[in-house]
């Protein structure tokens, strides 16, 4: 935001969310809020620009922005059910629920996705003590919980999910065995949309390289049309300025990919600022904005 360019031409939204859920719902919440602000923001469909959103997700973000560009199929619902929705007891309400979850299309409008530290193979993390234990501060909203057992119960002949506490927490769904993450990695590839990988390694010429939690290896993403590592933990990627550096790039790249107007996308090249250099300890202490 320091980039009176970027200012000019972008806007930034920001989304917060239970960490705890399941990505399935999450991503559903985050889909349909945006389809929410579309149709107030645009009534008529006529914005250009709200029509080339470019997605920036940092670790489960990145899982989540990924879902909202892919096409589901009956690949979520087959994980979680062995009979067509149709042959379930569902209220008409339960049934939109699981539909809104389970069956989606991508959001036409996402352009551009950049991931920040992603999990894309999932992270031996999750199956650590220290996933256990940041497991063990992460609760399920109940109105959630009970919803899930409500269906099964109803449902039992046909169900292939369970609805604990334990299986249904986003940690569990990041572990490397985690039949979501391997869902996931069979969708096929969207023809329009384009990603862009920022990896976060600590440990350079170890055997084990990465962020801290997510390994190099689990964070490459075969479908990038550009990807770069930083000297960066997981926690402080998106803080990096080669990482905020590579954001500003996209940005102008996709930018000119867009206007159509080569004085445009020339000045958007151009202008690209140098790396911009962290706040000092000095910064803070005589309350004073960084330089570039």
């Amino acid at each position: 935001m320091d980039d009176t360019w970027i200012r000019r031409h972008y806007e930034f939204w920001f989304m917060q969310y239970p960490t705890g859920r399941g990505l399935l719902d999450n991503a559903a919440d985050l889909r349909r809020s945006l389809y929410r602000l579309f149709r107030k923001l645009d009534p008529d469909r006529d914005s250009r620009s709200l029509r080339h959103m470019v997605m920036v997700g940092h670790s489960m973000g990145g899982l989540m922005a990924r879902l909202l560009t892919q096409d589901s199929g009956n690949a979520f619902w087959n994980l979680a059910w062995s009979a067509p929705i149709d042959r379930l007891d569902l209220t008409a309400e339960e049934k939109s629920i699981l539909e809104g979850s389970l069956f989606f299309k991508a959001v036409p409008f996402i352009d551009r996705v950049i991931f920040l530290g992603t999990p894309h193979a999932g992270t031996p993390a999750a199956q650590t003590t220290l996933g256990w234990i940041a497991g063990k501060f992460i609760n399920i909203p109940s109105p959630k919980l009970l919803f899930a057992k409500s269906v099964q119960n109803k449902n039992r002949e046909f169900t292939r999910f369970d609805t604990n506490q334990e299986s249904t927490k986003s940690v569990n769904q990041l572990r490397p065995d985690s039949p979501l993450i391997q869902t996931m990695n069979k969708l096929p590839r969207p023809p329009k949309t384009h990603y862009h990988n920022i990896i976060g390694n600590l440990y350079e010429g170890s055997d084990e390289p990465g962020d801290g939690y997510v390994p190099v290896a689990s964070a490459r993403f075969p479908w990038a049309e550009s990807e770069i590592v930083v000297p960066a933990g997981h926690t402080d990627i998106q803080g990096h300025p080669l990482a905020i550096k590579e954001i500003n790039r996209i940005l102008r790249e996709h930018y000119a990919a867009i206007s159509g107007e080569l004085g445009s996308a020339t000045e958007a090249i151009e202008a690209s600022p140098e790396i911009i250099r962290p706040e000092t300890e000095s910064d803070r202490l005589n309350h004073r904005e960084p330089l570039p």
